[in-house]
């Protein structure tokens, strides 16, 4: 067969796509979609480990606290010691102050983890130092005061050893209004969110020492179990009782 009687070849820019085939623009399209979306997801996972970095880690955690701090306008304020948000946090100097309300509190210590399934927080002690509660005045309300639906919690907490030293409290904005004081506080309190079990071991009142058990359901009409020892001085004498409010089994007894 001769040159002349050869087939000629087809050049590069004779091709045909296939009929079925999208056209260049929009395959370009779709790759830049795709690149897009692949970015974003590993910004999300990038800004997930940030975050996991950030809560198990002390120096993620300052940085947390100080933006907590300036976003609050004012509001808050205190010394970050250490810890993370995870594991527990120590903290100083904590002020919170919004209108004529002002709390403070000089040392915050304290152990915990976090799991989730099943949700529980799980704290191994709370240590809280000398506290002072200045109560603002109350806005007028038109609205009669409702009782909760529930108070049913979203995860199970315990907290094993729960101690306050010095609870300040006052209610008189004069700056001469003497404070109730309760201090020495020392308990534990347990919850698995349908039921909260609260237990004082000691308490020191204006009254006199306390211990006490309480025990509240999270379900309307909220059944509620107490009982307290209260030992206090009176008449040179010392008393102690238990009891129960009505409607629940066990008799009020009392010994002096």
């Amino acid at each position: 067969m001769s040159l002349v009687d050869m087939p000629s070849v087809p050049g590069r820019g004779n091709d045909v796509p296939p009929p079925d085939a999208p056209p260049p623009r929009r395959r370009r399209l779709r790759r830049v979609l795709a690149w897009t979306a692949a970015g974003l997801l590993a910004l999300l996972v990038a800004l997930a480990a940030a975050g996991v970095l950030a809560l198990r880690s002390e120096a993620g955690t300052r940085h947390l606290w100080v933006l907590a701090t300036r976003l609050s306008a004012g509001m808050l304020s205190g010394k970050y010691e250490g810890g993370t948000l995870l594991q527990g946090l120590r903290l100083r100097d904590v002020v919170f102050a919004s209108g004529a309300t002002r709390v403070t509190v000089d040392r915050i210590d304290s152990s915990w983890n976090m799991a989730w399934s099943p949700r529980r927080w799980h704290v191994s002690w709370l240590r809280v130092g000398k506290v002072d509660v200045q109560l603002g005045p109350s806005a007028p309300s038109t609205t009669p005061a409702k009782m909760p639906t529930s108070l049913e919690l979203p995860l199970a907490i315990d907290i094993d050893v729960l101690t306050l030293e010095r609870l300040a409290l006052r209610t008189s904005p004069a700056a001469t209004a003497q404070p109730m004081i309760f201090s020495a506080l020392a308990g534990a309190l347990h919850s698995d969110g349908q039921r909260h079990r609260l237990s004082v071991d000691r308490l020191e009142t204006p009254y006199g020492q306390l211990a006490a058990n309480a025990q509240i359901a999270a379900q309307a009409p909220f059944p509620l179990k107490v009982q307290a020892f209260p030992d206090s001085s009176w008449q040179k004498g010392d008393f102690s009782n238990s009891a129960r409010p009505p409607g629940f089994p066990g008799a009020v007894g009392a010994r002096v």
